[in-house]
């Protein structure tokens, strides 16, 4: 298997583990709350974890400049 194509593939497992992961969590922690409506976050919240989704994009990117 060729470098680039290695990358691609244990970034988008790794991607893939991480939300599963993500969503499990949140899932098991709305219920623990008791919640009787759906488990989906406000806005704000959303907006928040979006910001933090592509700083944490933009550390990947920079630690892909150091490493070249």
């Amino acid at each position: 298997m060729r470098g680039r194509a290695r990358v691609f593939l244990i970034g988008g497992l790794s991607g893939a583990l991480v939300g599963l992961i993500g969503a499990w969590l949140y899932l098991r922690s709305a219920q623990s709350t008791c919640r009787s409506d759906r488990p989906f976050p406000a806005p704000a919240e959303l907006f928040r974890l979006s910001l933090s989704i592509v700083a944490v994009l933009r550390q990947i990117a920079a630690l892909g400049q150091v490493v070249s």
